[in-house]
């Protein structure tokens, strides 16, 4: 991802779009702590905006220090239940091409099925689709 694009990211334009969001459940976020309630790590889940499935997991983030951990899948898992619980039925990850931790959306039971291409900052990055056509056979 380029750094001219990481570097406009602002904590500001997150905390009014999740002070707007929350609260009304339309994109559930769910955090994990560890011990001493420090957050570790994050996911965020709502309605696919392509339209093409029911539902999307739009991101999922584990601090690397509590990596390969299973608070991943975990937290996964908990969208899941929410989504099921919206009557949702298929959901897609998109995911960096060159990201290498794909497997883990395979692990899950993901399958790549869509690519497209996004233009971040002047450069040209491939993302894949990773689907779930039944949401109800991952738990």
């Amino acid at each position: 991802m380029p750094q001219s694009f990481l570097d406009s990211l602002t904590i500001d334009k997150f905390v009014q779009r999740y002070k707007e969001t929350i609260p009304t459940n339309i994109e559930p976020m769910f955090v994990l702590e560890d011990k001493s309630g420090k957050i570790v790590g994050m996911v965020l889940g709502g309605a696919d905006r392509s339209g093409k499935y029911d539902c999307e997991l739009m991101a999922i983030y584990i601090l690397p220090e509590h990596q390969k951990k299973g608070y991943g899948r975990e937290l996964f898992l908990e969208l899941v239940k929410e989504h099921k619980k919206n009557n949702y039925r298929s959901m897609i990850i998109w995911t960096f091409e060159d990201n290498r931790d794909r497997n883990f959306y395979e692990k899950l039971g993901g399958v790549a099925r869509e690519e497209q291409n996004l233009v971040l900052a002047d450069k040209e990055l491939t993302v894949v689709g990773y689907v779930w056509d039944d949401i109800g056979t991952i738990i």
